[in-house]
């Protein structure tokens, strides 16, 4: 098979909610939440709801995560980062690494991470995915800088929505999504 890495920009659409975890377990949803979407769609926190789709192929987002971390461009601010993912993700890799990237890379490599700004604006997405063909496995990454999409952010907590479309290195790709997520505590096991 070949493998081909394509890497691009691209823009996020989510919903998010994040929880502090027990370090060997996967995050379990606790909370009811009511998104804005156009559909009602009632999400519970740690939940997502929407797709991601690159080269005619989709995976259903249905896992939030979120926690503070270091300002990508400025490290001595604080930015929150969002995980959605297909499948729950272990605990303890929720907390390798200075982000998600850790997380995502060893949970399959499918997903979105999303940075959103303490005043509640999404202002990067980092999207990753696998697209298997006959004769080809292409590695599908891209990341973009993201300007003004609103997310919800009170105490410990985040939901949103984003969407975005496009095309890179021939491949077409979109995502949809909505996410509601309670913001991890450093350190803590329990949520």
């Amino acid at each position: 098979m070949n493998q081909q890495p394509i890497r691009a920009s691209a823009l996020l659409l989510s919903l998010l909610t994040v929880h502090t975890l027990n370090a060997n377990d996967a995050l379990r949803p606790t909370e009811l939440i009511q998104t804005s979407q156009s559909s009602s769609v009632t999400l519970k926190s740690g939940e997502a709801s929407g797709k991601l789709t690159a080269g005619g192929q989709s995976i259903e987002m249905k896992f939030a995560y979120a926690r503070k971390v270091k300002g990508r461009i400025d490290e001595s601010k604080e930015e929150f980062e969002i995980l959605l993912t297909d499948k729950p993700v272990r605990g303890e890799l929720l907390w390798k690494g200075d982000d998600f990237s850790d997380a995502l890379f060893y949970e399959g490599g499918k997903g979105l991470r999303l940075r959103a700004s303490l005043e509640g604006r999404l202002i990067y997405l980092f999207l990753s995915t696998l697209i298997e063909r006959p004769a080809q496995r292409i590695s599908f990454g891209l990341g973009e800088d993201l300007w003004g999409e609103v997310v919800k952010i009170a105490a410990n907590h985040i939901e949103g929505k984003s969407q975005r479309e496009g095309e890179t290195m021939g491949e077409r790709w979109s995502y949809e999504v909505a996410f509601n997520a309670q913001v991890m505590k450093q350190g803590k096991a329990r949520y």
